[in-house]
């Protein structure tokens, strides 16, 4: 039985690598966390999982509530059967880093499924109204940018590996992640990275910024001073918080703007070097949660967050990945993410707000983000 997938649609020489978890020896999961819990169960096997933006509220004392699977769940494995995507070619991983080819393993090919869509956590004059208000708490200088979503929900029947291979087949993206937690099950298409570390070098890539398709479209998401000032103000944050466990922290890559299947995202690339004595979790601990779904400065935006939304966002903007037992992994923000519990599926989308948003312009953006959904 498989109970994780880390599944590279969209493989590059950097992102190249498919896992498939089976039965795990342990699980981590649960209301009670603890970063050195996880830090020594890390190094006894891989670890797969994620930890929701929901854990990331509790440990800020913002708790406003839980979504419906657990707040953090991680997998512990001796094994993993992984594919190189570049050669096609499939093998055993071990704890020791040992490395056997294998036959292909058989994967659900994904039957039918069903999707019905049954509204939204609040109409479309609530979120303007709000983002309003966002926009008066931004002018009064409580905070410069926050990042508001809503969810969605659909009805839902037929086989869940026929919507995971649905989505991945729509918007092939580097990211992908099915997880069964026994409570529910997490599907994520994220096309963006939040922390990958191969011995001890460090990358971030934070996006903001977001165009749907149509002439022009991808000049103008470059040139907008908007998107160009949420991307900066991320970007630093994100070095920032690199800065407090790394040295040599060096910003790559500002505003380069990547075409995905629906949308072009605005991308920035952030390297460092880990300082003696810390470690994967050091890094993700100091980074979380996201600087790109929460806004500028973090404590001020996520308190705004907590207080604005109407719902908790459950593993959505979270983060999903694996680590290694001698200390290497990876880790995506939780993005185009959805959770499947029975007959209902939980979809968030957002966006990030300054004082220079267009209420209905970012409910667009968060429509144009949905795309994803549409027609399966």
């Amino acid at each position: 039985m498989i109970s994780a997938l880390l599944f590279t649609a969209k493989p590059s020489f950097s992102e190249r690598r498919t896992l498939l978890a089976r039965e795990p020896l342990e699980v981590y999961s649960g209301p009670d966390f603890s970063w050195s819990s996880l830090r020594s169960l890390s190094k006894k096997g891989f670890l797969v999982g994620y930890l929701s933006y929901d854990l990331a509220e509790d440990i800020l004392g913002l708790a406003r509530g839980r979504g419906p699977v657990p707040l953090f769940w991680f997998g512990l494995y001796e094994t993993l059967v992984a594919k190189d995507e570049m050669s096609g070619r499939w093998f055993t991983w071990g704890s020791d880093g040992t490395r056997l080819f294998c036959p292909e393993p058989e994967l659900p090919s994904g039957r039918d499924f069903a999707l019905s869509f049954r509204g939204f956590d609040q109409p479309e004059s609530r979120y303007i109204r709000t983002i309003e208000n966002v926009k008066e708490e931004i002018a009064q200088g409580h905070y410069y940018q926050a990042n508001y979503t809503i969810r969605a929900r659909f009805g839902f029947s037929g086989d869940p590996w026929g919507l995971f291979r649905a989505l991945l087949k729509k918007q092939p993206i580097p990211y992908g992640a099915f997880i069964d937690t026994g409570a529910g099950l997490v599907m994520s298409g994220s096309p963006e990275l939040f922390l990958r570390v191969r011995n001890g070098l460090t990358i971030t890539k934070p996006m903001k910024g977001t165009a749907a398709f149509g002439p022009g479209a991808r000049e103008r998401l470059f040139r907008s001073e908007k998107d160009r000032a949420e991307n900066l103000m991320i970007a630093d944050m994100a070095r920032n918080e690199l800065g407090r466990v790394s040295e040599d922290v060096r910003v790559r890559r500002l505003f380069r703007v990547e075409r995905y299947a629906t949308v072009y995202q605005m991308v920035s690339v952030i390297t460092a070097r880990l300082l003696p004595g810390k470690d994967i979790w050091s890094a993700i601990e100091s980074s979380f949660p996201p600087a790109s779904v929460t806004g500028a400065p973090k404590s001020s935006a996520t308190e705004a967050i907590a207080r604005h939304e109407a719902s908790p966002r459950g593993v959505y903007t979270g983060i999903i990945g694996y680590t290694t037992p001698w200390g290497d992994g990876c880790f995506s923000v939780a993005i185009r993410t959805c959770e499947l519990l029975g007959e209902e599926l939980l979809y968030g989308t957002g966006g990030g707000i300054t004082f220079a948003s267009d209420p209905k312009g970012e409910w667009k953006e968060c429509m144009a983000k949905m795309a994803a959904l549409e027609g399966l």
